[in-house]
């Protein structure tokens, strides 16, 4: 009776991870500015109806330490009126990647990147859990009332030294 009860148990807890959404997991690298656990309103953004807003190639991460290396930042501002979500999803030609999700106040900014650099300290970070090369994004908000631009850059230099990215800009019809 025991085995039976025992194997009903771990077929409900399988069951309750394989149904749970990705973006509850959060990854995070110990740094300032990371999102450190699941929250309610992780919870709460994980149900929020987003659309694509920006797509773009040349995404590149070689992997390695915060402040070294080559990392892609992504800047983002907001000029609603009210809060805005948006989730920046990076991967690889293998489609393996991470993802970051953030609530924005209105008029805000906020700034991305696959690893810390010292050019953008406080920025969240979208961990890829694999190098990024080549590799794309895709940004999606719950409104066009969000722009964003982004670069590759030398992740060790405190002034500007990268390349730009062209980014698509999607203008979908929100409700």
């Amino acid at each position: 009776m025991s085995r039976l009860k025992s194997a009903v148990a771990a077929g409900a807890v399988a069951v309750g991870i394989l149904n749970a959404p990705a973006s509850h997991a959060q990854q995070t690298s110990g740094h300032p500015g990371d999102q450190q656990g699941a929250t309610q309103a992780d919870a709460a953004a994980a149900n929020i109806r987003r659309k694509v807003i920006y797509r773009a190639s040349g995404v590149r991460d070689n992997g390695g330490a915060p402040d070294t290396g080559i990392a892609t930042v992504f800047i983002c501002s907001s000029y609603a009126n009210a809060k805005e979500n948006l989730k920046i999803k990076v991967f690889n030609f293998e489609n393996r990647g991470g993802e970051q999700v953030v609530t924005f106040e209105p008029h805000g900014n906020f700034v991305f990147s696959t690893k810390m650099t010292n050019l953008y300290p406080n920025g969240g970070i979208v961990k890829p859990t694999t190098i990024i090369n080549p590799g794309q994004a895709v940004i999606s908000a719950t409104s066009n009332k969000i722009t964003c631009t982004a670069m590759v850059i030398d992740a060790s230099a405190s002034v500007p030294n990268g390349i730009a990215l062209q980014m698509t800009r999607f203008y979908p019809t929100f409700p």
